[in-house]
């Protein structure tokens, strides 16, 4: 051990001599300060400055392969190899080298972490709270970057000697385990690339504010896996080019080594793959896939609505034992069923089709259950009106509930978990590529308790009875994790992502105003403003659904607080109208009618009436003729009712047709004749 150390200290002193590593710490420590000033000019925040200095660990890797290459080729520079080789404990030397170069590394990316935290102290940031997820994320990134490539470069030193061959080959290796190594997917699986990418999987991307930094396991198993291969290499690479013939006793320690590295391969190449591994952009993110699936789904398996039945049994209790693993949510329901029609021969529910149920019971025993789509029919005894219904449940729930590595959002306005009654769950209609889903909540509040098993903090509409156990009484419940946190602004508990919620909390007091406004305009009361906020994943691009509704608390869409100027969005008419006054209720094949009002409010509301959507469908008009859309023609009889009765005209016309609305669903006719009655 004593000579161990001698030869590291020996390497210390030609890294302190030489002149790379003080380049690279002095960049480091420029670049890092710069970087992080231009993105608060940018009102960018620091999981995003992160996210975005993937750079860093393309320079790390580059940095890796060449420094490896150098220290492998130190002696033979110095033209004391064979000399160095017959000295006692030379054996080590090799060992000594890889230690070393990994206690650099370490250095360095402690230099980094100390930095990045001192600003992040005096910029005041909220990520502070996450210090040990920063510090996490620069050593996985960074610094498994760089000591992993430093010993790849190592073996290519080694294996090709003098040979000209290593240039290029160090920019190949570097091009294929860089972010851009996409480029290759005509020719190379997608997953292949995914898995050599040892940086983020899209530079580009926005960061997530709710998904948080992704430190994922599948990503530590990949840099994990990767790092046993190139120590595979390494330890070959010495066995096959000895400047001596090496002892038995060095040939089966390296081979032990080689074969030790590569069990380690073998155990964590397997948990490497991320669900998203098979898929580049657009669809390298959660919300843009389950978006696409829902709408394939829906447009061509909607459930048929003739079927639709409100239940004719109630649950009393839900008690649910859930596990977050991947992007997927596996859990136990337990469920004390009352009020059941004598008559009745099987319970009906609605339960998000991508939600499998493995098993199902009542009363204890094994019981046949069958789905169709987005419903659940379990047998039950007839003449029976009370017991316990269990199911066993694994799945995702689409893009209104997004589920993530890191990441999950269930909401109390969408069936979860079985739901009693069979209901429409979304609808597909060709006035959006997004499929518009239902607010699906119980009938009668239930008793739930909750508890949850995931790697993130934990929050629940529910009262917290401990750490991720919720339990209390409610019409739907809600469960959200991630890389959040909560905070009482104004009188409203806020749950979002760390430098976020302050921004959240002032919009809230202008959605409240408008919330107002509406219910004046109207003529109706509006619903009560949630005391619980909470920023939940992206669910939807479009600017009407930046809020939704739940059965005690509101939804804040993560996307629209990325920026703390756009955040202000959310108090607009149109998507405050969408929460608080049409999708807060179950309403079916009426989209076409909720897209007509957000049209009107939004011209109403903007300065720039050329600019809205009704102007727009007038367009239509001239640009298709007689192709034009139905609603481009009733957008032209809106804005000549406009033009000639004003906008206290349109504000009669919004009100007669929302409160007709409440009773059926209106068509282009009934727009006419309340515009015809109103001259």
């Amino acid at each position: 051990m004593r000579t161990l150390f001698a030869m590291m200290n020996m390497e210390f002193k030609q890294y302190r001599r030489g002149v790379l590593i003080w380049i690279a710490i002095a960049l480091l420590t420029v670049y890092l300060p710069i970087g992080y000033y231009h993105f608060l000019n940018d009102l960018m925040q620091v999981g995003q400055f992160l996210q975005s200095s993937g750079y860093i660990g393309m320079a790390s890797a580059l940095f890796g392969l060449f420094f490896g290459i150098l220290i492998s080729r130190r002696e033979q520079e110095a033209g004391m190899a064979e000399c160095l080789a017959s000295a006692p404990g030379s054996a080590l030397r090799n060992l000594s080298k890889l230690l070393a170069w990994g206690a650099i590394c370490f250095i360095l990316m402690a230099i980094a972490s100390i930095e990045v935290m001192l600003m992040i102290w005096f910029s005041g940031s909220e990520y502070l709270s996450f210090a040990y997820k920063v510090i996490l994320y620069i050593f996985l990134y960074w610094g498994m970057t760089l000591f992993s490539c430093g010993v790849l470069g190592f073996a290519i030193g080694e294996l090709l000697g003098q040979s000209w061959w290593k240039l290029p080959l160090v920019l190949l290796v570097w091009f294929a385990i860089s972010p851009f190594n996409m480029l290759f997917s005509r020719y190379i699986p997608v997953n292949v690339l995914s898995w050599l990418n040892q940086g983020e999987q899209d530079l580009g991307s926005a960061y997530n504010g709710v998904e948080g930094l992704y430190l994922a396991y599948s990503f530590i198993a990949k840099k994990t896996a990767f790092l046993a291969v190139c120590l595979t290499l390494a330890f070959a690479s010495v066995l096959i080019r000895q400047e001596r013939e090496p002892s038995l006793k060095e040939k089966r320690t390296l081979a032990a080594a080689v074969a030790g590295c590569l069990i380690i391969f073998a155990i964590f190449v397997a948990e490497a793959k991320s669900p998203l591994s098979a898929y580049k952009a657009p669809l390298n993110n959660y919300m843009d896939l389950y978006l696409s699936q829902d709408g394939e789904y829906y447009s061509a398996n909607g459930s048929s609505k003739t079927e639709m039945s409100p239940p004719a049994f109630e649950v009393d209790r839900y008690d649910l034992d859930i596990k977050h693993t991947l992007n997927l949510i596996n859990y136990n329901a337990q469920m004390r069923v009352s009020h059941v029609a004598p008559s009745l021969t099987s319970l009906r529910f609605t339960l998000y089709h991508n939600l499998e149920v493995k098993q199902a019971e009542v009363d204890g025993k094994p019981a046949r259950w069958k789905r169709d789509g987005d419903w659940l029919y379990v047998d039950w005894p007839e003449g029976k009106v009370e017991g316990d219904v269990s199911f066993h449940i694994k799945g995702s729930a689409g893009a209104n509930n997004p589920i993530s590595e890191t990441s999950f959002f269930m909401s109390s306005a969408f069936p979860w978990y079985p739901v009693p009654g069979t209901w429409i769950v979304a609808e597909k209609f060709d006035l959006f590529y997004e499929p518009q889903y239902n607010h699906i909540a119980l009938s009668k509040p239930a008793s739930f308790h909750i508890s949850i098993h995931a790697n993130e903090r934990t929050y629940s509409n529910l009262p917290k009875q401990a750490d991720g156990t919720f339990a209390g009484q409610s019409s739907g419940a809600t469960v959200l994790s991630g890389m959040l946190m909560d905070k009482n602004v104004g009188g409203y508990q806020i749950v979002g992502p760390p430098d976020r919620i302050d921004e959240v909390g002032s919009a809230i007091e202008k959605v409240e105003q408008t919330k107002n406004h509406l219910s004046s305009l109207l003529g109706i009361k509006a619903p009560d403003m949630p005391k619980q906020i909470m920023v939940v994943p992206s669910f939807s691009f479009f600017p009407n659904y930046y809020m939704q509704l739940g059965e005690d608390e509101l939804f804040v869409n993560e996307l629209i607080t990325r920026n703390p100027y756009t955040v202000e969005n959310i108090a607009r008419m149109e998507s405050v109208f969408q929460a608080f006054f049409w999708s807060n209720r179950y309403r079916i094949n009426d989209e076409q009618n909720s897209y007509i009002f957000r049209m009107i409010l939004e011209y109403m509301e903007s300065p720039n009436k050329k600019g809205t959507t009704l102007s727009h469908q007038v367009r239509e008009i001239e640009r298709q003729g007689d192709r034009a859309p139905a609603t481009a023609y009733l957008a032209r009889d809106i804005l000549q009712f406009y033009n000639n009765q004003g906008e206290k005209g349109l504000k009669r016309l919004v009100r007669a047709a929302y409160q007709l609305s409440d009773a059926r669903t209106l068509d282009f006719s009934d727009w006419k004749k309340l515009m015809d009655r109103s001259y």
